[in-house]
């Protein structure tokens, strides 16, 4: 199944979720203060833009760092979004560009904390095949990972509590050990592999990271509704209907011999992050 096609929206007037003061002149306050919000936040995001290139030439520091460093505040709209809050009046476009680009910052520090990963063993790859075809050969798995879950990041869970795996490009982070032919993991591994497959689809970590943020704010920030997680909790409900129609025994290691994942993921020592 193909990622949904995000077609754009219609732009809504900027006055729609606005009360208006029969004794106020149209145009007067409201709009002012509309204006007003939008533009300390375009600023903001263009002030990241330009401080972040003005370091990233005198001082040679990485993208992911300046990134860190710009999250320490919870006073900015790229801070609230480090922290895990949104906020709702942040306008669209602002919440895109800041998802952008702190999810392919995150991708670093994540890719830099745990280098090293494995690919999915030739049992997960028996039985997510049939749903992701050559996908299951492209990507890579991490077992036992410190998971980032007060970042607003590729598996968004800010009201669910803490997240068992998250994307980013074709890496998928487990927090959990590797359970051979688990189904429940089985089933967490095709959802985030529906996400590996819309980042692909879309053109990589910057593009996902933008389409994602874009769906999240239409959908009035509310995880299960947006766009990117109905299509993938569907295509996780239909594997695990699958599985248990499949393999009615509820274990799945009769079945096959299970291999170790290869190349098993070790972590950064701490005095390197």
């Amino acid at each position: 199944m193909r990622s949904p096609q995000l077609n754009p929206h219609p732009l809504e007037s900027p006055l729609s979720s606005v009360r208006r003061d029969p004794h106020v002149r149209r145009g007067h306050q409201p709009r002012s203060q509309l204006r007003s919000k939008r533009l300390r936040y375009r600023l903001a995001v263009y002030l990241l833009s330009f401080w972040g290139s003005l370091a990233l030439s005198l001082s040679g520091w990485s993208i992911s760092e300046l990134t860190v460093i710009s999250c320490t505040s919870q006073h900015t709209p790229l801070g609230q979004l480090c922290h895990g809050n949104v906020p709702e009046s942040l306008p669209q476009p602002a919440l895109t560009r800041l998802g952008a680009v702190s999810y392919r910052a995150i991708a670093q520090i994540m890719r830099h904390r745990y280098p090293q990963g494995s690919t999915l063993t030739p049992s997960q790859k028996r039985y997510l095949r049939p749903f992701f075809g050559e996908l299951v050969d492209r990507v890579e798995v991490l077992y036992d990972v410190e998971l980032i879950d007060h970042w607003v990041g590729a598996n968004l869970r800010l009201d669910l509590g803490s997240s068992n795996a998250q994307v980013y490009g074709n890496r998928i982070y487990v927090n959990g050990p590797y359970h051979p032919e688990d189904p429940e993991q089985l089933a967490l591994l095709a959802h985030e592999l529906v996400h590996v497959r819309q980042s692909e689809e879309l053109g990589g970590l910057h593009a996902f990271g933008q389409e994602y943020f874009r769906e999240y704010k239409r959908a009035n920030l509310v995880y299960e509704d947006n766009v990117f997680e109905r299509e993938a909790f569907a295509i996780e409900d239909k594997f695990r209907q699958w599985l248990r129609q499949n393999f009615r025994h509820g274990s799945l290691r009769h079945r096959q011999t299970h291999r170790q994942p290869h190349n098993r993921p070790q972590t950064v020592p701490e005095s390197r992050r």
